[in-house]
């Protein structure tokens, strides 16, 4: 059983900062923030009978809940807003429709689209997401040329496509030459449209770095467009950035919450960074609404156990207020029009649980 803690860390504020210096990077770092507002909220188990494998994502739409988790051949599973499972799609294998890998995924604007990449088979399926379930959803596939890639002596590693409009994507790669990109699937190429990493802030070779920042993360587009979000899982930094004309990007500012410590997977090439016994981790999930960023933030020294509330940010980077929870939360997503958060949190008796938590009360 998971550490019961709450540690709350009172800090005069949380470092807002466009780069950080060489010299003392832990010195960069607040160890906390301080939201404008507490609250304790309850959440109400929707589903405790599912027997969930590991849930990757999840998201709502008008009428369903979609969850990713690998389990009994479907990567894809489906329920309604009450938690009552409806079924399944996207069979792990080689055929059409089918996948052999799914670690993230997006819905279209109107949420009926649902996207994901699959990195082993390089291709992106768009999945029909119709009102009524049915088992077997219209899609279609988009192959990935990587000879369209930049050229580059280091390999490529793309952990996400993310859906911006058509048939363009916001490409999320693993070193400065493409660190993220458009696909544009009409002319057929993809071209770097950002490329830095705050190297100043993190301890570590060059590519250490890289991976801190695109391994394990979460990448969020404000559904709007406008702006992009990443948040680290290895410590605790959230970047902010705003989306310019062709949809290239411009860091507006970063929150370093927590300082990257962590191990190096063995023969990894190129590297990629693991978490050790030394290592703070920080985002364990996060959601974003043209409104706010919410997110699951671990406390101060929590490494084994999943976070007990939720974080809200504005899109300038602002702690606005703190949701606790007291149940140990792994996933989420927002629907502000229904006022209701919906998560998968920790239950002993079978792994995971579904559940709600009304937003009326503090937006």
């Amino acid at each position: 059983m998971m550490k019961n803690l709450i540690f709350y860390l009172s800090l005069s504020f949380v470092w807002l900062v466009a780069g950080c210096s060489e010299k003392d990077k832990s010195g960069n770092y607040s160890n906390g923030v301080n939201p404008e507002s507490i609250y304790d909220v309850q959440a109400y188990t929707l589903n405790d009978s599912s027997l969930w494998r590991f849930p990757l994502q999840m998201e709502y739409t008008d009428s369903l809940l979609v969850v990713l988790d690998y389990m009994d051949d479907y990567y894809f599973h489906v329920y309604t807003l009450k938690g009552e499972p409806i079924g399944h799609f996207a069979r792990k294998g080689q055929g059409p429709g089918e996948l052999l890998s799914a670690n993230q995924f997006h819905l279209s604007e109107d949420r009926d689209s649902l996207y994901v990449y699959d990195g082993v088979s390089r291709k992106i399926v768009m999945y029909k997401l119709n009102g009524d379930y049915v088992k077997d959803l219209l899609f279609q596939e988009y192959k990935i040329d990587y000879t369209l890639l930049p050229p580059s002596d280091i390999p490529y590693i793309l952990y996400d496509m993310l859906p911006v409009k058509d048939e363009v994507f916001l490409v999320k790669a693993n070193q400065p030459k493409l660190r993220y990109g458009k696909l544009d699937l009409t002319k057929g190429e993809i071209t770097s449209v950002y490329g830095d990493f705050p190297t100043g802030c993190v301890a570590g070779k060059a590519e250490e770095v890289w991976s801190v920042f695109s391994s394990d993360t979460r990448t969020c587009l404000k559904p709007d467009c406008s702006k992009v979000l990443n948040a680290t899982y290895i410590g605790g930094i959230l970047e902010y950035f705003s989306v310019q004309s062709d949809l290239g990007l411009r860091a507006d500012t970063a929150l370093y919450i927590y300082e990257p410590v962590y191990g190096l997977a063995e023969g990894a090439v190129p590297s990629y960074v693991v978490g050790n016994e030394n290592t703070q981790l920080g985002f364990e999930d996060v959601y974003a609404t043209d409104q706010f960023v919410y997110a699951l933030l671990h406390e101060k020294g929590d490494a084994a156990a999943e976070p007990q509330s939720v974080m809200v940010f504005d899109w300038q980077g602002k702690a606005l207020r703190k949701i606790n929870v007291k149940q140990r939360l792994l996933r989420l997503c927002v629907d502000e029009a229904r006022n209701m958060i919906y998560a998968m949190a920790a239950d002993e008796a079978n792994g995971y649980k579904l559940v709600s938590i009304p937003l009326k009360y503090f937006r």
